[in-house]
C-alpha cells in the first residue's frame, strides 16, 4: 500500500461507502458496504471493512459558557458543529478552532446550515426572544435531537408560544428542556457534558473512523493503521476500533490504550510496508497487562511513503 490508497480513502470521507483494509491482499478497496466494521471477503481476498460515515451535524445556536463548551466537547467527538451567535467577540473562530463559526442573525444562520434528520441542535442563546425565533425555525425543519436551555417558567412561556404558532404538543414533546441527562451538572463544562451525553443517549454513538484520525487522512499524513478486527471476552475497546500513526510514527487516536496499545504501537512502527496480524491471547494478558481479561485480534496496516 502507497500514498495511493490514502488518497482513495481521503475521497471517500463522508460517503456512505466503507474502506477495505486489506488482510490478505495488497491494496484499499472502497465500496459499498453495510455500514458497520467487519471482515469480509472480496475477490478472494480477505479484508476489513471500515465505514465512512458522514459526519453528523451538530447546531450551537448561542456561544456564551455553555455553548463555548458544547462547541469544543462535541468537536472532540466527531461532530461538525455550527457555532453560531450575534455577537463578534464570542463567534471567535480561533477560540472554536474546528468548528464552523457564523456571526449575524440567528435565523438567517440557521439557513445555512444542514437541517437532517440526523442533525442535532442545541439553543442556549443569552435571552428568551433569541430562544423562541430559533426554536420556530427548528420546528419547521427535519431534526434529530432538539434542546433548549432554561428556567421551567422560561420553557413554560416559549412552549405556550409555540403552541400559539400552531405547534402540535407532539412534536414539542421531542424538545428536550430542561436540557441534558441528570448528572448533578452545575458547572458550563459540566452541564455540556450532561447534554452531550443526552445526546449520545438519543441519537446512539458515530461510530466510523475517529476525527482525530480522520484529519490525517485528509492531510495525508498516515504511515500505518491499526485496527481491532476480533475480540474476545472483556476488552476496553471493541471490533473497528482505529488508529493511526503519523509519517514520523507518532500515534493518533486509540485502541484501548494500556500495555496492548504501546505493543500494537512498537510494532507498527517497526514493520516494513504491508499487512500484518497480531494476536493477543488470553495467556498474554497477565504478561502485558491487559488487565481487561479477553483477547484481540489486531491488524496493522503500514504504508510505502
Amino acid at each position: 500500500m502507497d500514498k495511493r490508497d490514502l488518497d482513495l480513502i481521503a475521497q471517500a470521507l463522508g460517503s456512505d461507502a466503507g474502506a477495505l483494509l486489506p488482510i490478505s491482499g495488497d491494496r484499499v478497496i472502497v465500496k459499498q458496504t453495510a455500514g458497520r466494521p467487519e471482515k469480509i471477503n472480496c475477490d478472494g481476498e480477505d479484508y476489513f471493512s471500515i465505514p465512512l460515515l458522514r459526519r453528523r451535524a451538530m447546531v450551537v445556536c448561542g456561544l456564551g459558557f455553555v455553548g463555548y463548551y458544547v462547541c469544543k466537547i462535541a468537536e472532540m467527538l466527531g461532530f461538525t458543529v455550527y457555532a453560531l451567535d450575534d455577537r463578534s467577540e464570542f463567534a471567535d473562530e480561533e477560540k472554536l478552532e474546528g468548528c464552523k463559526v457564523f456571526c449575524g442573525d440567528f435565523i438567517e444562520m440557521l439557513e445555512k446550515v444542514p437541517c437532517q434528520n440526523d442533525t442535532s441542535f442545541v439553543i442556549v442563546t443569552r435571552g428568551h426572544k433569541d430562544d423562541a425565533r430559533c426554536l420556530e425555525k427548528i420546528l419547521r425543519s427535519p431534526f434529530g435531537y432538539l434542546g433548549m436551555i432554561g428556567s421551567r417558567a422560561k420553557v413554560s412561556a416559549t412552549m405556550e408560544k409555540m403552541r400559539a404558532l400552531g405547534f402540535s404538543d407532539e412534536l414539542l414533546k421531542k424538545v428536550h428542556s430542561p436540557i441534558g441527562l441528570k448528572i448533578g451538572a452545575r458547572t458550563p463544562a459540566e452541564i455540556a457534558v450532561a447534554l452531550l451525553a443526552e445526546v449520545i443517549s438519543e441519537m446512539g454513538s458515530e461510530g466510523g473512523i475517529p476525527a482525530e484520525v480522520e484529519k490525517l487522512i485528509k492531510k495525508r499524513d498516515v504511515s500505518a493503521f491499526v485496527t481491532i478486527i476480533g475480540a474476545r471476552g472483556s476488552v476496553p475497546r471493541g471490533i473497528g476500533s482505529i488508529m493511526a500513526l503519523t509519517s514520523d510514527g507518532e500515534p493518533i487516536g486509540t485502541i484501548g490504550g494500556g500495555a496492548v496499545e504501546a505493543r500494537a504501537i512498537r510494532l507498527a512502527q517497526a514493520q516494513e510496508p504491508g499487512n500484518a496480524l497480531v494476536q493477543l491471547e488470553l495467556t498474554d494478558a497477565g504478561d502485558i497487562g491487559m488487565v481487561c481479561g479477553g483477547s484481540v485480534e489486531i491488524l496493522i496496516n503500514k504504508f510505502d511513503l
